[in-house]
């Protein structure tokens, strides 16, 4: 069989040791060895072990060749089993590459969820894409509207609605909503006529990285980082990718 024809998925489920056992014990199947799965395919991940240690191959009755990435942060944000078809080969895996494609650019978590809520529960999401962190939210109770001006150019299909809105008009059409942001443009200035159209006392919630970032524009951080203009409330750690600095920035407007 070669690889081509073997049929892939992932599991992005937060699982311990103890509940990989467990499982193995009640299904039958077989856990691999990593490093000898790849090997044995002739897939070299030489540079690529940070990725590639965490994905641990498992074997069903059928043949059929699942992975349970043992990642918490890329796990933690997912209920329940979310599987997602591996559509493409195993030597070009990396999982933010596919977690991207499917959900967006920012993990997320519990915490982060119940930090959101103490402060707001009307919620306006802009350049949403996917919708990935606006779902959680809606579904942790939380009245969100989603929106983006081109949705679903990168991701395969959305996790709830994504109305097509500029994110300026958004803020506008809807000025009593706190506003969510995950990973805005980078370079595109946006975000920064979002914040600035915003009214007094309204929540920002911004995920991704710190100014000088590779997200947003230098006017949007010299906006929303002065003490003039926004008000600092919070500061969140959620998981992040290897070599990533995203956290959840909580700021009010003044």
């Amino acid at each position: 069989m070669t690889m081509l024809e073997e049929n892939y998925s992932i599991y992005w489920e937060l699982i311990s040791n103890t509940r990989r056992e467990t499982r193995l014990k009640e299904t039958g199947d077989l856990l691999l060895d990593s490093t000898t799965f790849f090997r044995d395919r002739k897939i070299d991940i030489t540079g690529r072990s940070k990725v590639f240690k965490n994905l641990l191959p498992i074997v069903n009755k059928t043949g059929k060749i699942d992975f349970f990435i043992n990642c918490k942060a890329a796990a933690q944000p997912l209920l329940g089993n979310s599987i997602f078809d591996f559509s493409v080969t195993v030597n070009s895996i990396s999982m933010r590459d596919i977690f991207m494609k499917n959900c967006g650019f920012a993990l997320w978590s519990d915490k982060a969820t119940e930090v959101v809520k103490s402060y707001s529960n009307k919620i306006l999401g802009v350049g949403s894409g996917s919708a990935f962190i606006e779902n959680i939210l809606s579904k942790n109770g939380i009245d969100v509207i989603a929106t983006d001006k081109e949705p679903l150019t990168v991701w395969k299909e959305p996790h709830m609605d994504v109305t097509s809105f500029d994110a300026v008009d958004a803020v506008e059409a809807y000025p009593d909503r706190d506003v969510l942001m995950s990973w805005p443009s980078l370079d595109l200035a946006w975000s920064y006529h979002c914040a600035k159209t915003m009214k007094p006392g309204r929540f920002i919630f911004y995920i991704g990285e710190p100014p000088g970032g590779c997200v947003s524009c230098d006017s949007f951080f010299d906006y929303v980082f002065d003490d003039d203009q926004f008000e600092k409330i919070d500061l969140v750690k959620i998981p992040q990718w290897y070599g990533m600095h995203d956290y959840l920035y909580i700021l009010r407007k003044r």
